[in-house]
């Protein structure tokens, strides 16, 4: 093994260990005198020189580096004897710092050894030697001392007998058996790796991060921090569980109480990920951009009434506060430990310092990244017309936002500006007001986190028709005209919610059409009218259309014939109201084959007519289309287009 020497365990007395140990992280942990000794007992002291490596292979080891500076390398056999033994460097480990096998494996796996394996197997004629998983052809770890170091060996024997859960502890005992036994076995870089601004950083790197870690100990009903603070850490929980609360209206609690009934009223889903639960806030505001509306026309003070809410509790395993750390922004919510709790922090100043050295281009999609996770969250509202944007649409938004962050008190714009800008609410609260004729300013309605606006006057090119305020420290998302235009150029689907909203009771037909909501509920309407098959007829004819020029012939004739059969034929069970000799054409097509790409024109132009003189002129004055406009949150009875 080359340089490798024995180990020589050095003697050294229990309060000795005891001194070495209040450089492990374990010390955060609430120890009692006797506590500490027993577990000081389950160490043996290793002292190792300079220059000078232990090695070990027992797949369970654990050490702790009691002082010096150690570097830790996998020893790995090869096919050729000329090559010797594989020696890969996994990670430098400093005073205070520990070393447990399991943690080393997926360093191992992402080491270069890998590659010389695969190499080696090129060469060969046989490969069967080396099918298995490299991590599985571990020979030995080697723990190399940079400088004289002390390490401390566990026994892992004694230290079950010690400290398992069914030892009876006596009255003075303090130690947290769970705690402790999390911190000793929980690999972090598999918990930092969760972290969206970490995701892409290889499991190497990441161990940097680890070193950079501090463990904190919290008592139940600590508060970790309050809503609206600005964030200095992010928090991984290895132990304990905490509440996430959050300042909501009155009406937002009663559903924040009921999520699922809040989930269902919001059209999201039950599948918010578990790093995600805060998002259920945003989902809440959309109930709260309604009470908006509703305060609009009669505004009173004791609409502003709120309550601290709880939305989620976090446990082993998850994190929070990711999003206020790594570019600053207001805590979103209130996160206080219900029970004892061990947790790993990352600062945002040790983030910053390693990004620059661990990976230079870090500094650079840390603000894109987080930009796409608070896209993310403002989508779980699961608006109109956002539901329809691909994953790849809302990552190109996220990169043409900039984000805004202003103090209270602060005008966003003001009437009759030029536009230039529509925004999302990330986070925070706005006020909109409206200056009359006579010069009379007015409070006609807030913005709430997950809110949306500025997007009438970018469509029309006109001026700012209110004036909008922050109440509280806000962050904003910050879309250009320019930028707006280009993200929805190619979806009048979502140009048509803006339009829908713009235009509201004064909507025509088309722009219904184009907007998904709104078709779906015109569409139960037509169900009840009994008139479902004008609606069914016209999508037909435009999937025939979308499809038709990819299409095969076989399948534009089988399409058309359905189409025919079902609508358009003297016998269909579905048939539409044409002119008979709308009929004959149809039977024409069909018996001629000749399908062309506008065979059906002239019989869906006249579905659209009889829909947009009749059908839809009655679902307008529906409680369908009233509950539609509120849904949609359209400006319809308030005086003047608010937030353009």
């Amino acid at each position: 093994m080359g340089n490798a020497s024995p180990i020589r365990r050095k003697m050294v007395s229990n309060n000795a260990k005891i001194e070495y140990l209040a450089s492990w992280p374990g010390s955060v942990l609430e120890w009692s005198n006797e506590d500490l000794s027993e577990y000081a007992k389950c160490f043996s002291a290793l002292k190792v020189a300079a220059g000078k490596e232990i090695s070990f292979k027992d797949p369970r080891s654990f050490f702790i580096v009691a002082s010096g500076s150690v570097e830790v390398q996998a020893i790995l056999p090869t096919i050729r004897k000329k090559t010797g033994n594989i020696r890969e460097f996994l990670c430098k480990k400093d005073t205070g710092d520990m070393v447990f096998m399991p943690s080393m494996r997926k360093l191992i796996a992402e080491s270069n050894a890998k590659h010389i394996y695969e190499r080696e197997n090129v060469e060969r004629k046989n490969h069967s030697n080396h099918k298995n998983n490299i991590t599985d052809l571990v020979d030995t770890i080697s723990i190399k001392s940079i400088n004289e170091s002390v390490l401390l060996q566990l026994d892992w024997k004694r230290f079950e007998n010690n400290f398992s859960s069914n030892v009876t502890f006596n009255d003075t005992s303090k130690i947290d058996i769970e705690m402790l036994r999390a911190m000793m076995e929980t690999n972090l870089s598999d918990y930092l790796e969760k972290l969206p601004v970490l995701a892409e950083i290889p499991h190497t790197k990441l161990e940097t991060f680890v070193r950079m870690c501090h463990y904190k100990v919290e008592k139940k009903g600590t508060v970790i921090f309050r809503e609206g603070d600005f964030g200095e850490e992010v928090y991984i929980i290895l132990s304990g569980e905490v509440k996430v609360e959050a300042t909501a209206s009155e009406r937002m609690a009663e559903l924040l109480q009921n999520p699922k009934d809040l989930l269902s009223k919001a059209d999201s889903s039950d599948n918010l990920s578990a790093g995600n639960k805060i998002a259920l806030l945003f989902v809440a505001s959309q109930i709260g951009r309604r009470e908006m509306m509703s305060s609009m026309k009669n505004h009173d003070e004791t609409s502003e009434k709120t309550e601290l809410v709880e939305l989620a509790r976090l446990s082993s395993g998850d994190y929070f506060g990711e999003m206020a750390t790594f570019i600053e922004l207001p805590r979103a919510a209130t996160v206080t430990a219900t029970s004892n709790i061990l947790m790993a922090s990352l600062s945002k100043t040790n983030f910053r310092i390693l990004y620059n050295s661990i990976s230079p281009d870090l500094q650079q999609n840390v603000e894109g990244l987080v930009k796409k996770h608070m896209i993310q969250n403002i989508f779980q509202l699961k608006c109109p017309f956002l539901d329809q944007l691909t994953v790849e649409k809302t990552d190109a938004m996220a990169e043409l936002t900039t984000i805004k962050r202003l103090d209270p008190d602060t005008a966003v714009f003001k009437q009759d500006d030029e536009a230039h800008s529509f925004y999302f609410v990330y986070s925070g609260t706005l006020r909109v007001q409206k200056k009359s004729k006579d010069g009379d300013v007015k409070e006609v309605g807030k913005l709430y986190s997950g809110d949306y606006f500025g997007e009438l006057a970018v469509i029309n090119n006109s001026k700012r028709l209110a004036t909008i305020t922050t109440l509280t420290r806000v962050v904003l998302l910050e879309l250009t005209s320019e930028n707006f235009h280009l993200c929805f150029q190619d979806k009048p689907e979502i140009v048509s919610e803006f339009i829908l909203r713009m235009k509201g009771r004064h909507i025509d037909l088309k722009t219904l059409m184009n907007h998904k909501l709104s078709r779906q509920v015109f569409r139960e309407f037509l169900e009840l009218e009994h008139g479902n098959e004008n609606i069914l007829f016209y999508d037909h004819v435009e999937d025939y259309r979308r499809h038709f020029d990819e299409a095969t012939d076989e399948e534009r004739e089988k399409r058309g014939s359905y189409i025919i059969s079902e609508y358009l034929g003297a016998r269909s069970e579905n048939a539409v109201n044409v002119p008979s000799k709308m009929y004959d054409a149809a039977a024409k097509v069909l018996e001629t084959k000749s399908f062309t790409k506008d065979c059906f024109e002239e019989q869906q132009a006249e579905i659209y007519k009889l829909m947009d003189r009749d059908l839809f002129h009655r679902f307008r004055k529906s409680d369908l289309y009233t509950a539609l406009m509120e849904k949609v949150r359209s400006y319809d009875d308030i005086d003047v287009q608010l937030l353009a």
